[in-house]
């Protein structure tokens, strides 16, 4: 199955990705079980925390940018961690956007859905344009990246992106594989999001990484800043993940240099005391990316 890009203007926000800058990453501890055929919904034991490490999010980001004095732009969460009933992270998520200073990009990963879920949540936040409505093929429940933006003083853009490979652990129930991956750009800044497995998995005879980059390589998109990667994985040590990094980092073709672009994982927390992790929350970039002052050392 082929993938499909879809380019998202955002030329009404100004976070440019060549400056100094700062990002909250949430790594908490939770749950997630079956309920009918959806394997992957937040424990009930999690489901209000969840909720509330956005509130706490939002007032890190708050925070932050008052001490140091810099703009926070980004606030990331792992896969599968919002909930969207009992309670309903997206209202939280809205109030929270509203109220907030300065351009802000929200990055997670929902709790598994239904079918019907996914449309009452579409209609409920709708997309900016029915041409970014989530597309997938048919199947018992959906694995989606939310990613809602907001410029300051603006309206708030919602976006949604479907997992496009199912892991292992999906592959017995029937995930609806995901036919698109949004790609966000505008003069300074661009990026896109690749959900957990979507980073390592194959398609056909080529990785999806390959059919991706290839394809903003045809579009002739110059740069790529960021790759956002959201994940639930208890134990993310694999050499695929480096594999798939290194892969990343060193794409050099005409139309798409990655020299520049910053891979950032979005982890779960875990237990794990491994020296080294590949697939941990952190940002992966080659050594000429950002220049760093001897004296901020």
């Amino acid at each position: 199955m082929s993938i499909i890009i879809q380019s998202v203007n955002l030329d009404f926000i100004r976070i440019n990705a060549k400056q100094k800058m700062g990002m909250v990453f949430v790594q908490s501890k939770y749950e997630l079980v079956p309920d009918g055929t959806i394997p992957c919904k937040i424990s009930n034991e999690f489901r209000s925390s969840q909720n509330d490490l956005i509130s706490k999010a939002f007032q890190i980001r708050a925070e932050e940018m008052s001490a140091r004095n810099l703009p926070v732009p980004f606030i990331l969460f792992p896969e599968l961690s919002i909930p969207i009933n009992d309670p309903d992270g997206l209202a939280n998520l809205s109030h929270q956007l509203q109220e907030a200073d300065g351009d802000i990009v929200f990055i997670g990963g929902l709790e598994g859905l239904s079918n019907q879920e996914i449309n009452d949540l579409c209609d409920k936040y709708p997309p900016t344009d029915n041409n970014f409505l989530p597309q997938y093929n048919a199947g018992m429940y959906v694995n989606v990246c939310l990613i809602a933006i907001k410029a300051a003083g603006g309206e708030i853009c919602w976006y949604y992106q479907a997992k496009l490979r199912p892991a292992p652990r999906e592959q017995d129930f029937d995930m609806a594989q995901g036919k698109t991956v949004l790609y966000f750009k505008y003069a300074n800044l661009s990026f896109i999001c690749q959900i957990c497995f979507d980073q390592i998995a194959a398609d056909e005879v080529e990785s999806l990484n390959s059919n991706i980059l290839g394809q903003l390589n045809d579009l002739q998109v110059g740069n790529l800043d960021f790759i956002f990667i959201p994940q639930f994985n208890d134990q993310p040590n694999h050499n695929s993940m480096k594999n798939s990094r290194q892969f990343l980092l060193n794409y050099d073709k005409r139309g798409l240099n990655s020299s520049l672009t910053t891979i950032v994982n979005i982890n779960k927390a875990s237990d794990s005391q491994e020296s080294t992790e590949y697939g941990r929350s952190g940002l992966h970039y080659k050594s000429n990316r950002w220049y760093v002052s001897k004296d901020t050392v």
